[in-house]
């Protein structure tokens, strides 16, 4: 009797390990099932990963949704992907058949394809729209100074030579860029806005005028810093105009071409503000600045390529933006002593 418990019990252990052969098998099929396909059960559901997410609380917010059924081995995986610390905090659709690889690629910061709207204000330098761009955190403003720095063929940047070739060029406008585009791509953007806005009529204009394009948009940028509004820009072109072709005031005077060379906008120039050697200066050079200190919108490219007909010399603004102009120096002087304080 003895023999036959031993021998009942031998029969028992090769079953037994096959029972739990078979619970293994059938445990790795579904987990092989879940890591491929996860485990959601309706065609989509939006979830929310949290601030500072890392590899355990994204698994455990997937859990909560039913996306996967087995946290720990996402974890697991995630952390082999080298995907921890590199989750992204947002709302996220999350699609029927979604595998851990997808989820993880898709989840991460790094992956993810994102899309932003940035807008360049007129009047942007390249220093200032470059510090919009990099504020989406897509790119760095180094790569993005790197990408300002490149060639780029287009046929009215041809034959510019001088630091900041891009400088005006890059059009005001707003703009949807995605974390997948290059610093180039963004600037390209930009350039095709231009080429788009800057059409034949306007080149045939300037051309007529007797002015290359480089020169309209240098003056259209600086009429852009000076003008207030679209009812002034006409106004203070036809005064820089004037003074283009005068022998008697060949000097531009704009403020706005001294406080593009100091970086910043200073309400009030000092003597020796405008006595700085550069070429943008125009109280110590004549006639047009090197090139543009800013990037100009329509409305002052169009009012440097048609100014208004005017006698004016001079123009003045006070506290509250509003321009004053004058002919003669006389009534410039007479203006300046009453609104200014």
């Amino acid at each position: 009797m003895a023999d036959n418990k031993r021998k009942r019990k031998s029969a028992l252990i090769p079953m037994i390990l096959a029972v739990v052969a078979v619970v293994l098998i059938v445990q790795a099929i579904f987990m092989a099932g879940d890591v491929l396909f996860g485990s959601l059960d309706k065609e989509s559901v939006t979830i929310t990963i949290g601030e500072n997410p890392d590899s355990h609380s994204v698994a455990q917010t997937l859990k909560e949704n039913n996306v996967i059924k087995y946290p720990w081995l996402f974890e697991l995986m995630s952390n082999i992907k080298g995907a921890d610390g590199k989750y992204y905090s947002d709302e996220f659709e999350i699609h029927k058949g979604s595998g851990y690889n997808l989820l993880i690629n898709g989840l991460t910061y790094a992956d993810r394809y994102r899309t932003t709207d940035i807008t360049i204000p007129e009047g942007s330098t390249l220093k200032e729209i470059t510090n919009i761009v990099a504020e989406t955190g897509y790119i760095t403003a180094e790569d993005f100074t790197a990408a300002l720095n490149e060639s780029y063929d287009y046929d009215f940047l041809q034959g510019i030579d001088r630091e900041n070739p891009l400088e005006g060029y890059l059009f005001p406008d707003t703009y949807n860029i995605s974390n997948q585009m290059s610093g180039s791509d963004i600037v390209k953007l930009m350039l095709d806005r231009f080429e788009q806005i800057f059409t034949d009529e306007y080149r045939a204009a300037a051309q007529e005028a007797g002015y290359s394009m480089d020169e309209i948009v240098t003056l259209a940028s600086i009429i852009e810093a000076e003008a207030g509004s679209d009812a002034d820009r006409p106004l203070v072109s036809s005064v820089f105009h004037n003074r283009l072709d005068s022998t008697t005031y060949p000097y531009l005077e704009s403020c706005a071409t001294v406080q593009y060379i100091l970086g910043e906008r200073k309400p009030i120039l000092s003597n020796s503000d405008i006595q700085i050697d550069s070429p943008y200066n125009t109280y110590i050079n004549e006639g047009l600045p090197i090139g543009p200190i800013c990037s100009p919108g329509k409305a002052s490219i169009e009012a440097a390529l048609y100014p208004a007909d005017t006698d004016y010399y001079f123009f003045q603004s006070d506290a509250d933006g509003k321009i004053y102009y004058s002919e003669t120096y006389d009534e410039h002087e007479q203006i300046m002593s009453e609104i200014q304080p």
